[in-house]
């Protein structure tokens, strides 16, 4: 073993040597001629216990600091959790090269020490004729005991002198003392240098942007399929959805082959209608198919062309992965539509190098297109319409869910064309049975689908120049969300203010901030830990006096670990 996963045997091999030194030790007696033997004895039990103290605390420290899961595992199977290669990269890229270099050489020292002590006592290994340094013989053999330390006694016995124990006793002491300055330095310096934000969130915040950059592909591909101008309206709902599992996948995924990334898909609804023609409603996944790539792809058409009325070619090339399908690219989303009339199975669309949209006939092996939405189904409300209209609160868990899947489309959809500015009750929707009329019952409500609805005005001219809010903005909105939807009604209810009032003045920021902080302490209704942890984050979490930059990764990291994450230990416990 030449990395981290040393300290497992070390710490799973100490117990079992620090009950047999104690179990000699009592042994002796107390006065004549073994009592000097029996007092280095106990030095050498002492000189174990704090090696295996400051060992464990120093890796739990690491493990907890590079974000790793489950660190009580730790304690019960050390040799196991520490040989888990995922464990091991996060540790490593968290202590960075030079002092995982020098851990790793302070680990092995430790390691000879330990061996040392365990080849001078006679018994560890019962099938064995005399001592052995073999640790990882000594923890199997003495797993799953019931009484260990009645199992040891009768045929434990150390085989050196004082001398020796002396020697053992200083080198152990020595690598203690060495594990215990570099836990005291370069530990709590990693720690400093990560401002709070663990390399696991790092690489989470690195998915976010991944699947961030992907929807900022899909509007485009959306717009470019909604050009032609053959009805007065298009619209595109794009369902919420957390997306935390498939952002730890991709987070996983890194320096994996490609053909392996996970599936990554896009719930949408795409509608259109005018006063003369008809009116195309079609819910589908958008699956995204090739390279999730950051790389803006070539306007020019590939070679192959196929001659139907919607589409103008088939994908460049075959996959390497056999499972993808054939796809056909699209020019017109109404014409695809047209087209998808009476086939079965229907049609999937399907987004292709980040920018351009197509279909495929599903095969079983992707998401297909729900039910055609009819008629009456269309309609839909506001998150603002339903707390203003609510004859009686929303109940906790969709409460929870929504707010999990609102925090983390901030990162998937900022910056795009989905959310001309940041969130507001006003801009999520859900659907309802017919139009939303007086108080809604929660009964009529589909919470469990929360989307949001852009407008195509069927040229490009006017949806690009947006102007998104800084981050301390979008931050202070979306925590007065969640504390809107935590307690029932919306900010300007609970202070009596004008409905719409704006948001875009730097006084009205600090008024509106004024509100939400006093919004946050008050004790009618108190939030739950995590949420009120969210709350606290959105609002006062990015405060200090400098400049804050959404290309700044350690910002989309700090959100996931004190925002996303608490929200989705939340939702984990319904």
């Amino acid at each position: 073993m030449a990395g981290i996963e040393v300290a497992g045997l070390v710490l799973g091999a100490l117990p079992l040597l620090l009950k047999s030194v104690d179990v000699y030790r009592d042994g002796f007696r107390r006065f004549g001629s073994a009592f000097k033997k029996r007092k280095h004895v106990e030095k050498l039990g002492r000189a174990l216990l704090l090696q295996h103290q400051t060992l464990e605390e120093l890796i739990k420290s690491v493990a907890l600091g590079s974000g790793c899961e489950d660190v009580w595992a730790l304690e019960g199977d050390p040799v196991g959790y520490l040989n888990n290669p995922e464990v091991q990269a996060q540790v490593e890229e968290f202590l960075g090269p030079k002092h995982t270099m020098f851990l790793i050489s302070e680990l092995q020292a430790n390691h000879e020490a330990t061996k040392k002590v365990a080849k001078c006592i006679s018994g560890l290994v019962p099938s064995y004729q005399g001592p052995t340094d073999d640790l990882v013989a000594i923890i199997n053999a003495n797993q799953g005991k019931p009484d260990l330390l009645a199992d040891l006694a009768p045929r434990i016995k150390l085989v050196l002198g004082i001398t020796d124990m002396k020697v053992m006793i200083q080198e152990i002491d020595e690598g203690t003392q060495t594990l215990h300055r570099f836990s005291s330095l370069a530990v709590s310096n990693c720690h400093a240098m990560g401002s709070n934000s663990s390399r696991k969130t790092l690489k989470l915040a690195k998915a976010f942007r991944q699947i961030q950059n992907l929807a900022g592909g899909l509007y485009e591909a959306v717009l470019d399929g909604f050009l032609d101008e053959c009805h007065d309206n298009h619209e595109a709902r794009l369902y919420l959805d957390d997306r935390i599992e498939i952002a730890q996948k991709v987070m996983h995924q890194r320096n994996k082959v490609k053909h392996n990334t996970p599936p990554i898909s896009f719930e949408l609804v795409f509608y259109a209608d005018d006063q003369k023609r008809e009116t195309l409603l079609y819910e589908t996944p958008v699956q995204v198919l090739g390279e999730h790539s950051t790389d803006q792809t070539s306007n020019s058409p590939p070679a192959h062309l196929v001659t139907t009325a919607v589409t103008i070619c088939i994908d460049e090339a075959p996959s390497e992965d056999d499972s993808r399908p054939e796809v056909a690219i699209i020019t017109s989303i109404c014409s695809a539509i047209r087209e998808a009339r009476g086939l079965k199975p229907r049609p999937s669309f399907a987004l292709l190098n980040n920018r351009r949209m197509g279909t495929f006939r599903d095969d079983g092996t992707h998401p297909s297109p729900r039910s055609q939405i009819q008629g009456p189904q269309k309609d839909y409300i506001s998150l603002g319409h339903i707390l203003k209209g609510m004859t009686t609160a929303l109940p906790l868990k969709p409460r929870m869910q929504l707010s999990l899947r609102l925090a983390s489309s901030l990162l998937q959809l900022l910056h795009t064309q989905w959310i001309a500015q940041t969130w507001s009750k006003n801009m999520v929707f859900f659907l309802v049975p017919g139009k939303p009329t007086g108080l809604i019952r929660q009964a009529q409500v589909d919470l469990n689908r929360p989307f949001i609805a852009c407008k195509f005005s069927g040229s490009a001219d006017g949806q690009q120049n947006r102007s998104f809010l800084d981050p301390k903005s979008a931050l202070l909105e979306l925590g007065i969300l969640l504390l809107e939807i935590w307690h029932g009604m919306t900010l300007e209810a609970r202070f009596e203010l004008d409905e719409t009032w704006s948001i875009s003045s730097s006084a009205t920021y600090y008024k509106r901030l004024v509100m939400a902080l006093e919004w946050q302490d008050d004790g009618e209704n108190p939030m739950l830990g995590f949420y009120a942890q969210a709350v606290a984050h959105c609002l006062t979490g990015n405060a200090g006096a400098q400049d804050l930059s959404w290309e700044d990764t350690k910002l989309w990291a700090a959100i996931c670990a004190n925002v996303i994450e608490p929200l989705s230990k939340l939702c984990d416990d319904f």
